[in-house]
């Protein structure tokens, strides 16, 4: 399942991206809506993408904040990303299950290329990314 959040000011680019992926056939696919601020729709997002390891989620606000407290829940991989050649670092190295797009950032950018390539890149699962993955969830330790 492919859930999507945004800010207020991240509304629009999120419902584009929303009906682009209807177009797209992706049956599974829970638009949260807006929140007041980023770090809300970030732990809505985070919340739903970790209940199935196969989910990931989408995030549109406007700072590197979103990453920052989505790379706080356990087995979160969010970045954010701004052109076509984060998104494949990001899917390939790292996994990575969340996507943070800034919506004064991706105008720049073809957006419905940027999330076919982030739905369409796999993981490298060579030994290097796979320690590297592992390293990055082990890093979450209760306080």
């Amino acid at each position: 399942m492919i859930v999507i959040a945004s800010t207020f000011n991240g509304k629009f680019l999120r419902d584009s991206i929303y009906d682009y992926l209807i177009l797209k056939n992706i049956m599974q696919i829970e638009n949260l809506g807006e929140y007041e601020n980023e770090i809300i729709s970030t732990h809505a997002v985070c919340r739903k993408v970790l209940k199935d390891s196969k989910n990931r989620g989408i995030i549109v606000g406007n700072s590197l904040g979103m990453a920052i407290a989505a790379n706080r829940f356990p087995h979160i991989r969010a970045v954010e990303c701004n052109s076509i050649d984060e998104i494949i670092e990001c899917r390939e190295s790292i996994d990575c299950n969340v996507l943070c797009l800034n919506y004064s950032k991706i105008t720049n950018i073809n957006l419905n290329e940027t999330i076919d390539r982030w739905l369409k890149q796999n993981f490298d699962e060579t030994t290097y990314n796979k320690s590297s993955v592992y390293l990055m969830d082990q890093l979450h330790i209760p306080l």
